[in-house]
């Protein structure tokens, strides 16, 4: 069985505020792309095994992996074993804020439970997602949705319009824990001018949404070079730009396919550029 996990973006992200168990509460509009991993899932006579094929170094293929925390949750929650034989490709960047980790479980637990002939409920997608990790959820849906809470409570909306984007990363990853720790260290009582002060845009035939992202103040005084990646990518005609997630990528939407020799000339050849387009709910189930 094989499977293409494809990435998120975050069109919007809001934090609200410090949980009591640590979390951090958000509001945020996903939006599936075109990039994706391939995850393919065969039995084997015994043991769990992950091949990962990667250019990105550092990934692992041992428990540490959110394919293998998966495959092993949902054989918890229904109590069954049996032999895998897994292999992933990955195109996604980690620590990117494209989603690819939690992307890729989701689809390990879509294959077992075709393997298995597990029929898995809706609720137990959902229960077994969100053990995994907090993105996790999302890729039930797919397509656009509202994502509240700690990132588990999902509201499948509208598809977006089919947009052009380019995702520019630099050769930074940025964990997410880092990220909400800064974010706690320089809000305190100016969390509320830190939100009114985030670079936003609305994209012309989207009245209703407007591109933003609240990490973007605390990463881009860190790390003026992804703030640059922004403003170059808006300079370039992009109709819009942001971070995504906590980055380090950010991603540019625009409406004019062939690009892709503009946008990467316009980078140091550190950057990765991958040129992608937005995604309708019915095109990630596959």
């Amino acid at each position: 069985m094989r499977y293409r996990c494809h990435a998120k973006v975050n069109m919007t992200l809001s934090i609200l505020g410090r949980r009591g168990d640590g979390y951090h509460t958000i509001r945020s509009i996903f939006q599936a792309v075109a990039l994706h991993d391939d995850l393919a899932v065969e039995r084997s006579s015994s043991g769990i095994g992950l091949e990962v094929r990667s250019p990105f170094p550092g990934i692992p293929s041992s428990g540490e992996n959110l394919v293998i925390r998966a495959v092993r949750e949902v054989m918890a929650h229904r109590g069954v074993s049996c032999g895998l034989e897994m292999v992933l490709t990955k195109r996604i960047p980690p620590g990117a804020g494209l989603g690819g980790g939690s992307s890729d479980a989701f689809a390990a637990i879509r294959a077992l439970d075709g393997l298995l002939s597990l029929e898995l409920t809706e609720d137990e997608y959902l229960e077994i997602a969100a053990r995994i990790g907090s993105d996790v959820p999302y890729f039930y849906y797919g397509g656009t949705a509202m994502v509240t809470g700690r990132g588990e409570h999902v509201t499948p909306l509208a598809d977006f319009s089919d947009r052009e984007a380019v995702i520019v990363m630099p050769p930074r990853a940025i964990s997410s824990k880092d990220a909400y720790r800064w974010w706690d260290e320089r809000s305190g009582s100016s969390h509320q001018a830190l939100q009114d002060a985030r670079s936003c845009a609305t994209l012309p035939d989207e009245a209703s949404l407007v591109i933003g992202n609240d990490f973007e103040e605390v990463i881009f005084s860190r790390y003026h070079e992804i703030a640059h990646i922004k403003e170059k990518l808006l300079a370039l005609g992009c109709e819009a730009a942001s971070l995504t997630g906590s980055g380090s990528a950010v991603v540019g939407y625009h409406r004019e396919k062939g690009r892709l020799r503009d946008f990467a000339g316009a980078f140091s050849g550190e950057c990765l550029v991958i040129p992608t387009t937005t995604l309708r709910r019915s095109q990630c189930m596959t």
